[in-house]
């Protein structure tokens, strides 16, 4: 290291921090003002405090509310579906003569159900194809090669097709509060490959023990329930492979590349490619599921594609048991409802015998209802009686629509029969279609509150403490709701329509009832859940940084070639409608925070050299240096370079500026901006390289300075650099010599000439860079507006081109 002496007598400018002299009885040191503290006290951290603790409330109310609001609906349209061809017992209020009101629901009007399921499940694979369609468009996104193309394709077609026998072909059949149980049965996948994704370490034998009685817990669904639930026994065989596929989606998450065994490894590293080429893939995989699921739909396809499916259709409420006095009362309420009240009257009269009598019964040809018959009771078929009159329909429901062709015959508002009677209705219009939107937009938000919850650090409270009392959440209230609906039928009338309800089991019992968790399908529940927790445990621990993205994006480089590496804080780029609390739990990465390891970093061998010279006055000590010039010193050549391998992981900053006409005071301020900047970025390399220090904020640094305006002429005509360059070069050593406190040099600059006119490339004394875009106005727009332009070009094409 080189040492040039200072005279005593020489003059020194009034804005150099430190002295040339370092006695130690008068040391002068310039201190930055104190920070402005002005409205900071008490009230102000506790209004903070209060503030942090509702964003924690209010982002767990709104992830938990939407998984139990898009869980709770979607279950709605299942039961549905699985009315289709059966009598439902519904609110007396449209007979109040007898006890039990039925209606038969026919195919025609489960079709709307069909559609809004399948919209719900179709909705989140359109949006992954925009989103990747977007990234394919405008980023330069690797290619798959065939072995990986068609390996994401065969698994995400398995996996639509478990949820498209598990959604149109079990779930229907099955209570909505077992339905919901079952949710949690859906790690049998990733359970088993915990079990193998295990690194050696001291606890891998006990946590490879919870392992397997996790996946005990999740295989209990094909041997322990059908054993104890008889119910479920003709469904066991689709349960158990639909179960297995829709888990198989959710495998690389769960493979991992330091596993103790190497067949483990390399799928783990297969899973790291998958990812890498996942935006081109998904954009024909798709698609491909959003049409693939439309082969599962329960109904015929005549069916399906009926006429205005979410129309109003025509629905038959019967009453049956009745006896003569009961029908007389009926046929005097229609008859109230079809004739207009007479002003005349008192509107307090009340028909006598004789005007009962005056209205005879209304014969019919149809045989008595039997509520064992397998025929449908289709309103549209009733044959109109010869002496029933034309009366419109009665005002308690909806106006009828226009009839189409195959209904063009005149319907009777009521029939009546010897001990029943029949009143004919009109479904509410796009009540599907208003569930399905609801369970839509509840997804939607479940998924964008649970990213933000990640985003902020929120985590445990905003993500994995909702998404794990989801499902117990959701069976508590369709358990309480379906209690309630067996002691009155009219529950919930005024928010459903009268023909929609959940599936409930024949012996309702609330969550908060003692014979609820003595029931065996209850135990087993609890095992899968307990599993569940255990397999996503990885929750808990997040370890991913501050404001991560759900799509960050990283350049890697092989030779001239570059592409974009997504890091996600989701494995997949999509999320499942039907079940949004597991796809989103088994989503979410578990290594998202890479490490930045030390032999990582290595400096460039042309810049490996020392970069700056210190200057002293002989045997006079200095005053401590800072941390990064000790540290830099001692740095060998080779040891410690510039870009990192572990690119994806490392945060880089560009530091940009403008420059024109400014004062040495504010050239001055800039520059020891710069310099601190490089100080604390030196200072986390050298503590991650000596003192194995894991710095989640680890990151590069990298400035540049446009000079606007930066050449004159001199007599001979040719541009030389003006008064403002030469001033900025001027007091680069002396924000060097104010930062590191002591008198510093750096080391002579590169100098180019450039299309612009030129470039002052400098090594701060971190080994990061200080480049000086100088501006030569007859070659390029000046001024500093559009010196931001070229800010922005230059930070690309460094980022591009790999510097």
């Amino acid at each position: 290291m080189r040492f040039s002496a200072v005279s005593h007598d020489a003059p020194l400018d009034e804005s150099t921090s430190v002295g040339t002299e370092a006695r130690s009885w008068d040391i002068f040191r310039l201190l930055p003002p104190p920070p402005d503290n002005i409205g900071k006290g008490f009230w102000h951290d506790a209004s903070l405090q209060l503030l942090k603790i509702s964003t924690f409330f209010i982002l767990f109310l709104l992830t938990l509310g939407s998984a139990v609001v898009a869980k709770s609906s979607f279950f709605l349209m299942t039961s549905a579906i699985g009315y289709g061809g059966r009598n439902m017992t519904i609110c007396t209020d449209k007979i109040p003569e007898a006890k039990i009101n039925t209606v038969f629901i026919s195919n025609k009007h489960v079709a709307k159900w069909v559609w809004g399921l399948y919209m719900a499940l179709c909705v989140p694979e359109l949006i992954c194809f925009i989103r990747c369609f977007h990234r394919t468009l405008f980023r330069n996104v690797k290619r798959p090669s065939a072995l990986q193309f068609f390996t994401v394709l065969l698994v995400e077609s398995l996996h639509a097709f478990g949820v498209g026998m598990l959604v149109f072909h079990v779930l229907p059949d099955l209570p909505a509060e077992t339905g919901a149980m079952i949710s949690n049965a859906l790690c049998m996948v990733p359970s088993v490959l915990s079990i193998f994704s295990r690194k050696a370490a001291k606890m891998t034998l006990i946590l490879i023990i919870f392992d397997v009685a996790a996946a005990a817990s999740q295989s209990s669904g094909f041997w322990a329930w059908p054993v104890l639930v008889p119910e479920i026994r003709k469904h066991v065989l689709v349960i158990c492979v639909s179960l297995c596929l829709i888990s198989l989606a959710w495998w690389q998450n769960f493979v991992h590349t330091n596993s103790f065994l190497p067949p483990i490894r390399r799928l783990g590293a297969f899973a790291n490619c998958l990812s890498e080429r996942r935006s081109k893939t998904y954009v024909v995989v798709s698609l491909w599921k959003s049409g693939n699921k439309i082969l599962y739909l329960r109904m015929k396809f005549d069916e399906i594609m009926q006429r205005d499916p979410f129309g109003e259709k025509l629905i038959t409420i019967t009453a049956k048991n009745l006896n003569s006095t009961q029908i007389n009362h009926f046929l005097q309420r229609m008859h109230e409802f079809e004739t207009p009240p007479d002003p005349r009257q008192s509107k307090n009269k009340v028909f006598g015998s004789e005007e009962l009598e005056e209205k005879p019964r209304i014969p019919t040809t149809k045989k008595p209802w039997n509520p064992d018959d397998d025929e449908a009771i289709d309103a549209g078929e009733y044959e109109k009686p010869e002496k029933a009159k034309k009366v419109d329909p009665n005002p308690v429901k909806r106006n009828r629509r226009e009839v189409v062709e195959e209904e063009e015959e005149v319907i009777s508002a009521y029939q009546v029969y010897d001990d029943y009677v029949e009143l004919n209705q009109f479904t509410s219009p796009y009540d599907a279609l208003w569930i399905a939107l609801i369970q839509i937009g509840s997804v939607i938000i479940c998924y964008h509150s649970s990213k933000f919850a990640c985003k902020v650090m929120m985590q445990r409270m905003g993500f994995a403490l909702p998404i794990a009392l989801a499902v117990p959440a959701t069976v508590a209230f369709l358990s309480t709701t379906c209690e309630q609906r067996m002691k009155d039928p009219c529950h919930m009338t005024g928010i459903l329509t009268k023909e929609l309800f959940w599936q409930c089991p024949a012996e309702s019992i609330g969550m908060w009832d003692f014979y609820f968790w003595m029931s065996p399908q209850t135990w087993i529940w609890l095992t899968w859940l307990v599993s569940q927790l255990w397999v996503t445990i990885h929750l808990w621990t997040p370890k991913h940084e501050r404001l991560a993205r759900s799509e960050k994006y990283a350049l890697n480089y092989k030779k001239s070639n570059y592409w974009v590496v997504p890091v996600r804080l989701f494995i997949l780029s999509y999320y499942n409608g039907a079940f949004v609390d597991q796809s989103l739990a088994f989503n979410r990465r578990r290594d998202d925070k890479a490490k930045i390891k030390a032999e990582d970093l290595e400096l460039e061998n042309e810049e490996s050299s020392q970069t700056y010279e210190t200057i002293g006055p002989g045997q006079i000590p200095k005053p401590p240096p800072s941390v990064c010039s000790v540290s830099s010193s001692k740095i060998e050549s080779g040891l410690i370079r510039d870009v990192a391998s572990s690119a994806d992981a490392i945060t880089k900053i560009y530091a940009c500026a403008t420059m024109w006409h400014e004062t040495p005071h504010e050239m001055t301020c800039m520059l020891k901006s710069i310099f601190r900047l490089d100080e604390d970025q030196c200072a986390r390399r050298n503590a991650q390289k000596y003192l194995k220090v894991i710095d989640p904020d680890y990151y590069e640094f990298e400035a540049h300075i446009f000079f606007d305006d930066a050449f004159d002429l001199n007599d001979y005509g040719e541009p030389v650099v003006n008064k403002f360059v030469k001033q900025l070069v001027e007091k680069i050593d002396e924000a060097a010599s104010a930062v590191h406190q002591t008198q510093m040099r750096l080391k002579s600059p590169k100098k180019a000439i450039t299309p612009y006119g030129g470039r002052i490339s400098y090594v701060l004394p971190g080994k990061n860079r200080l480049t000086i875009h100088l501006k030569d106005k007859n070659k390029i727009r000046h001024r500093k507006r559009w010196s931001q332009c070229p800010q922005m070009l230059s930070v690309m094409m460094l980022s591009m081109c790999g510097h």
